[in-house]
């Protein structure tokens, strides 16, 4: 038996200067996005596949080990890197759940030009391989040409089949239309369901996740970047909303106008960072500051002489 062809490349170029897109995402998440980065394009020049990377629980975990984040926050990166900057191809990312862009697959198959040959899946192909000669995509190819040529090669009794066909034409007419309404009817109903399921996880998720995406989307409002959760994050932030709802600020733990609130709460906080705070804010920083936040806070309120409900009274 003959060995198997290795896909993947022993090492790989990596530029003394990156590109601006590298160089935001790695000042926007403080270098752990550039750890996150580096560590990818190893795992995926370094597997069988060479140019791409099956993006599953498996690849998840070994992440979180040998970066030593959480889940969460690696989702969070990936998503920062697809989404604000480009980083992987988000078409690919969406239906298959691969990792991959033009710069990574470029630089792979300029890299395994020595190799004899090289298999290659077209639907995640980004780069153009009629330059890469050893890149070799004719086996996929052939199989769904076979296919096609099994479904289109009709034998010589096609015109025995017009004829039974217009035999009954108008009747069998009548009948595939009332199985495709039948047919659109029931997929309609699936959908409608999976609409009104997908609504009520929306609505049953804990509430400490629900601060924490007011808090994110408020700081970024406020901030202009994305924030990077730490995991404990939720916590703190329950704490802080419990801190407030023990001074009756907020009525109903769920209600929207709690969220509102919390939401006012926020953005005062976030408009009166200071530049040291904003270097080293975090909800850790935010509750451990949170006594001199107030004051700061409640000084502004008092300065504007707004008729604004004063979050912090009574504190």
């Amino acid at each position: 038996m003959a060995r198997p062809l290795k896909q993947s490349i022993d090492y790989f170029p990596l530029d003394v200067r990156f590109d601006d897109k590298i160089n935001f995402f790695t000042l926007e998440t403080k270098g752990v996005g550039l750890a996150l980065l580096i560590k990818i394009w190893q795992k995926t020049y370094g597997g069988d596949k060479g140019y791409y990377l099956i993006y599953d629980k498996f690849a998840k975990m070994s992440l979180v080990q040998e970066l030593g984040l959480t889940q969460g926050q690696i989702d969070d990166l990936i998503k920062l890197a697809v989404e604000s900057y480009e980083l992987f191809d988000i078409n690919i990312l969406k239906r298959y759940s691969v990792l991959t862009s033009k710069a990574i697959q470029k630089r792979y198959f300029e890299a395994a030009k020595r190799k004899v040959s090289i298999k290659c899946e077209p639907e995640y192909l980004l780069v153009d391989i009629s330059e890469y000669p050893n890149v070799d995509c004719s086996e996929k190819t052939a199989k769904t040409s076979r296919k096609r040529v099994s479904v289109n090669n009709t034998p010589q009794n096609d015109a025995k089949t017009t004829v039974s066909v217009g035999i009954n034409s108008q009747s069998k007419v009548k009948k595939s239309k009332v199985k495709e309404t039948k047919v659109n009817n029931n997929n309609n109903n699936i959908y409608n369901k999976e609409k009104e399921k997908t609504s009520k996880k929306e609505k049953e998720k804990d509430f400490p996740s629900q601060l924490l995406k007011t808090f994110k989307s408020t700081y970024k409002e406020i901030i202009g970047v994305e924030y990077l959760d730490l995991g404990r994050d939720k916590s703190n932030l329950m704490r802080i909303f419990n801190k407030l709802k023990s001074l009756g600020t907020f009525e109903g733990l769920n209600s929207e106008e709690s969220l509102e609130k919390f939401k006012k709460f926020c953005e005062l906080v976030l408009e009166s960072l200071t530049k040291f705070d904003l270097e080293n804010f975090s909800v850790d920083y935010f509750i451990r500051n949170l006594n001199k936040f107030y004051v700061r806070v409640a000084d502004k309120l008092k300065e504007s002489k707004e008729e604004v409900e004063n979050p912090f009274s009574g504190w």
